[in-house]
């Protein structure tokens, strides 16, 4: 919609990336308390492990009712109304000592991380040059991914003077935040008189009464090629969680080895948002593409012949780089392959997929990992990665630019 002569990742930092910021610390804030609040209410470790993943859960149920209520609604009113209901559902876990109000904030905690991240993305689809793109939502995915970094450690030092249940009202205080942050996101109108353009692609009653059986009727071969491929990506993305973690525990390194190594890979993670943005947008989605999933699959078959400190923080750091080559990827190949009326549903069902993926990865590489040993769950996962480094560039165009869906070639 706009001019990427006029259009400026600075025009939209505050508006785009600070919600962003303040949400992602929330969150990686909030979720590694969560276990130690189920344990207070009285959960035993298995149930408070349950406890923890009913966030997500929260995240998959929401995708699709979260792009109808954009489309109706906005993104600037959906931003502000998903960054309370998670701030609710966070304070909600930080007063109660009941296990069952702790599942119910949570799980409200995740509808509103839905609504939030499907809106953001929406927004920087809307309001980003093609040319520019990859760097918008690089960018905002690198933010984000900050933001998750930097929660656990915030909420630790903020435990020096507070409790456990004064951490978890901090991150609803960041949530709410966030919301309030959002009203400054420009609607479409405002849009059109800071660019001095028409803007075509506006939240209407015939956006809104999009179906999204005819989003998939109308995109579901490019669904089932890549996005196929951005769900084999979300699965090792979020297996890879575990991954560095188990070995350092496997080859005999303690917790304190094994949380430096973590945060080391976490930190070469977020070193190449913008870069790789920037690549992606002058080279091409499929080589970042291939970088980031071939890099992963190399270094998580790299990490079963480690054994001692140096060689796995190698191989950690190698993971990390890899992931972050494909920083805002899978966000900016669903902005080139939406349509238009329905970009918002799109996006919901696009991210219905990933979030499928995210689930099932873990759980698969668990299987194998139980079946057989943990060094056959690392190859697991770097076989589903190769995969979906295979499928991603046999469907994407080799050259630079938006990635044209396959029912446009």
């Amino acid at each position: 919609m706009t001019d990427s002569r006029e259009f400026t990742l600075r025009s939209i930092a505050l508006s785009a990336y600070g919600p962003t910021v303040l949400f992602s610390t929330a969150t990686g804030g909030m979720l590694p308390l969560v276990a130690l609040a189920a344990r207070d209410a009285g959960a035993s470790l298995g149930v408070a492990a349950m406890a923890m993943t009913l966030y997500s859960v929260g995240s998959l149920v929401m995708t699709i009712p979260a792009s109808l209520v954009i489309a109706r609604f906005g993104e600037r009113a959906a931003l502000v109304g998903s960054g309370l209901l998670a701030a609710a559902g966070m304070s909600v876990t930080g007063l109660t000592t009941s296990l069952w109000a702790l599942c119910v904030g949570l799980f409200a905690a995740g509808l509103g991380n839905s609504v939030f991240s499907i809106a953001r993305q929406s927004f920087l689809t809307l309001v980003a040059p093609p040319t520019m793109r990859a760097r918008a939502l690089s960018t905002l995915g690198g933010v984000a991914r900050v933001g998750m970094f930097t929660g656990p450690f915030l909420m630790a030092l903020f435990m020096e003077f507070t409790t456990l249940r004064g951490a978890f009202l901090l991150t609803a205080g960041l949530a709410a935040l966030a919301a309030v942050l959002s009203a400054t996101v420009p609607d479409e109108e405002r849009l059109a008189r800071r660019y001095g353009q028409t803007v075509q692609e506006t939240t209407t009653p015939a956006a809104a009464s999009v179906r999204i059986r005819d989003v998939w009727a109308q995109r579901r071969r490019t669904l089932l090629t890549i996005g196929a491929g951005m769900v084999l990506l979300a699965a090792v993305r979020q297996t890879k969680y575990s991954v560095v973690p188990l070995w350092a525990s496997h080859i005999g390194m303690d917790a304190q080895g094994a949380a430096v190594v973590v945060g080391l890979s976490s930190a070469a993670d977020m070193l190449l948002f913008y870069p790789a943005g920037r690549l992606m947008d002058l080279k091409g989605r499929w080589l970042m593409a291939l970088g980031c999933l071939g890099g992963m699959a190399l270094s998580l078959g790299a990490m079963t012949l480690t054994a001692a400190l140096p060689a796995l923080t190698a191989a950690a750091v190698a993971l990390g780089l890899s992931n972050g080559l494909g920083s805002g990827i899978a966000m900016t190949i669903a902005a080139d392959v939406s349509i238009e009326p329905g970009r918002q549903q799109f996006l919901g069902l696009w991210r219905f997929l990933q979030e499928g993926g995210a689930l099932l990865g873990p759980a698969a590489f668990a299987l194998v990992t139980d079946l057989l040993s943990l060094a056959a769950g690392l190859w697991w996962t770097a076989l589903v990665a190769a995969a979906g480094a295979a499928v991603l560039v046999s469907f994407m165009p080799r050259r630079p630019g938006p990635v044209p869906p396959l029912e446009a070639r």
